[in-house]
């Protein structure tokens, strides 16, 4: 059981239905969806405060949601059919000079944003957790390392291509693991749509 601080409007007031300031959970569930609601909740309740709600926080939710399915719908698009996921095409990549600048760079990202979110979890610090995740999403993710996917698998270079689709692949599968438990019914449902790893490949369920 997780207790937070009272919830209050954007004014500051506390919540009633003599106010009328109080929202409906269903009608905001059926307006920004379960997994946006329960999100936008997160990332703005600060631990140990009161909690602001406001409809804008939702929105971002929910916003956020359809950036996951452009995001796996980009994938599918350009890993092409019979692509088969290779961990060891990827493993250490932060490191691996083998491979290009980009990802290593992406990777090594989404290294200190899985440690942010583990750390943020531990403390129970959820909009911490939620804003780490959320970052690597939005800025690193899709405003920069798709857009560097774009030209490469694009280009006559097949050493490239390969490394471009299979890191693009390993950061969506990872990325989806470290965000089911703040979306999980989303996260579930895109996962299920990526390639996967088969035998001894594969790595663990959570």
């Amino acid at each position: 059981v997780y207790f937070t601080g009272i919830i209050r409007d954007a004014q500051g007031r506390k919540m009633s239905k003599s106010l009328g300031n109080s929202p409906d959970p269903i009608e905001l569930i059926d307006k920004y969806g379960a997994d946006g609601l329960r999100f936008g909740i997160m990332s703005i309740a600060p631990q140990g405060q009161d909690v602001l709600f406001s409809e804008g926080g939702v929105e971002q939710g929910r916003n956020f949601c359809n950036k996951l399915w452009n995001a796996i719908r980009f994938a599918m698009m350009n890993l092409g059919d019979g692509f088969t996921p290779d961990l060891s095409a990827v493993h250490g990549a932060s490191a691996d000079e083998q491979l290009p600048a980009s990802c290593r760079w992406i990777v090594s990202k989404l290294d200190r944003a899985t440690e942010a979110t583990n750390e943020a979890m531990g403390k129970y610090d959820f909009s911490r957790a939620t804003k780490a995740v959320y970052a690597w999403w939005q800025y690193d993710l899709c405003d920069v390392f798709i857009e560097l996917v774009k030209p490469a698998v694009a280009s006559d270079d097949e050493k490239l291509k390969m490394q471009m689709r299979q890191t693009l692949w390993y950061c969506l599968e990872t990325g989806l693991r470290i965000l089911h438990p703040f979306m999980p019914f989303v996260t579930e449902e895109l996962w299920q749509r990526l390639p996967k790893v088969t035998g001894d490949q594969a790595p663990p369920s959570s």
